[in-house]
């Protein structure tokens, strides 16, 4: 992941403050908790199980991040996000079955590595890969985060929030 990440040439300064929005189970949270000594870092994941596992993986590795259990939005309401617990980086505000099972039957398709499924075991395993649960999740802005957190400027403002990155 690392390389990955660092492909850009993004920089920022070793007190760098920096904002994981989607932060999913932290992968660029600990990335970023790299960056330097005096990072501080705020990540926000909105699902509760997916928001466990950030917190525990920020908890073993012992990062220097400020964890928050709401999403950012442009307004602050409450809002249903969908959870595949089986493909949980497609998770999301704005899943949509149709659309999701598409992806999910090709990414099934390409792993067969030239076999083929009969069709009703390919779509049970599609089904079962997008089984679901719906979580009413708090949504903030992000210009009541800095005011309520005292941040007057963010280095790196991180956003993978699954189709909803425009809000």
């Amino acid at each position: 992941a690392h390389k990955t990440y660092s492909n850009f040439g993004i920089t920022v300064p070793d007190d760098a403050c920096i904002f994981d929005v989607g932060a999913n189970i932290g992968l660029f949270t600990l990335f970023a908790s790299q960056l330097g000594p005096r990072t501080k870092i705020y990540s926000f994941e909105p699902i509760p199980p997916v928001f466990e596992i950030l917190r525990l993986n920020t908890e073993v590795y012992g990062l220097n991040a400020k964890l928050f259990e709401f999403g950012l939005s442009n307004v602050s309401e409450a809002s249903n996000f969908t959870y595949y617990p089986n493909v949980s980086l497609m998770s999301g505000r704005f899943a949509d079955a149709i659309t999701d099972r598409e992806v999910v039957k090709t990414f099934v398709m390409q792993q067969q590595h030239g076999g083929e499924l009969p069709a009703a075991q390919l779509d049970d395993l599609i089904a079962e890969r997008l089984t679901s649960e719906t979580f009413t999740c708090r949504l903030k802005t992000l210009s009541e985060v800095m005011r309520d957190e005292g941040v007057n400027k963010i280095d790196l403002l991180k956003i993978d929030v699954e189709k909803g990155e425009l809000e």
